[in-house]
């Protein structure tokens, strides 16, 4: 069994308590920024609303995580296993990883519209992918490609697989940090439609870094399975 990294429970506890923090204030700025009811906000407002959510998480998130691995005496490239020996072994599996989610979850995401559509549930996509398809700006298009290919994947994985499933692992609950980490990360995208593809991704994922024990190789999956997903909106749009 590869060795996963543990960390300090007290900057464990800090770390959540203000990205929840930042999280409530990004909702308070969102809710000022709302049209109101009956009202459709515009493409720009939506972006202009996609980009506080963005700033409020994964933005407060990667200030919070230089503060995390500071508090650790511990680099970025030392935390994320860039140096490790076996990377390119790991590198390796996770483009494997990376070419079994696609399809599966692309599957997987057909058979919850059609379950949501038997149950007269409206099958709404992420909030960002609407965004996305409703801007014409290319360099707005670019920015969702740099949050979704480049950042998301390192706050995401940093955050789920580098700190809660080993954390939770630790205290000796190995079954509930694997299955419930993964259908944490599903469910934190807050989307009917993609809770279970999400979830199995996050199951792969986990399994990832379970077996290299380098959170690179996770993220460069999550990564690549992002950026399939940006072009293919991407050419549908078109």
């Amino acid at each position: 069994m590869i060795h996963l990294r543990t960390w300090k429970l007290e900057s464990i506890l800090k770390l959540f308590l203000w990205l929840f923090l930042c999280l409530g204030m990004g909702g308070s700025i969102l809710a000022l920024l709302d049209p109101g009811k009956g009202k459709e906000s515009t493409s720009g407002l939506k972006f202009v609303m996609f980009l506080v959510g963005n700033l409020a998480f994964q933005g407060a998130a990667l200030f919070l995580i230089h503060w995390f691995l500071r508090d650790h005496k511990m680099g970025w490239r030392e935390a994320f296993g860039w140096w490790d020996q076996q990377r390119f072994w790991a590198l390796r599996k996770a483009a494997i990883t990376f070419m079994i989610a696609l399809p599966v979850a692309m599957w997987l995401g057909s058979a919850s519209a059609q379950c949501l559509e038997w149950f007269d549930i409206p099958a709404e996509p992420q909030t960002a992918v609407k965004t996305l398809q409703e801007t014409s700006s290319w360099a707005q298009r670019l920015y969702f490609g740099a949050v979704a290919i480049l950042l998301a994947p390192v706050v995401e994985e940093f955050l789920f697989r580098g700190v809660l499933f080993p954390s939770i692992r630790q205290l000796g609950y190995p079954k509930f940090a694997f299955w419930g980490t993964s259908v944490l990360f599903g469910a934190f995208h807050g989307n009917l439609l993609t809770f279970v593809p999400l979830t199995f991704l996050a199951v792969l994922l986990t399994g990832l870094y379970e077996r290299t024990g380098v959170l690179l190789a996770p993220m460069l999956a999550h990564s690549l399975f992002n950026a399939a997903n940006f072009a293919w909106l991407l050419v549908m749009d078109s």
